[in-house]
């Protein structure tokens, strides 16, 4: 069951965690690790981490649309 369950999450919520720090200014490098996942379990694991990694890919595409359009959110200033 750790293998089924625990593992799973418990690499979703590393990766993730990595993802959503603030101060990192590659977060592209980040998405792909969150892709690599790749976790292709057909139950709600599954529908967890494709979630997961829908969000990841919008949050991406928003902050870089945003990084774009002249405003950093990546950048303390």
């Amino acid at each position: 069951a750790q293998y089924v369950i625990a593992r799973p999450i418990s690499r979703m919520a590393k990766t993730m965690s990595n993802f959503s720090d603030m101060e990192n200014t590659n977060r592209r490098e980040e998405l792909e690790e969150v892709h690599n996942l790749n976790i292709r379990q057909e139950d709600e694991i599954g529908e967890l981490y494709q979630a997961l990694d829908k969000m990841a890919t919008e949050i991406t595409n928003y902050v870089d649309s945003v990084n774009t359009s002249g405003f950093n959110l990546t950048n303390k200033s």
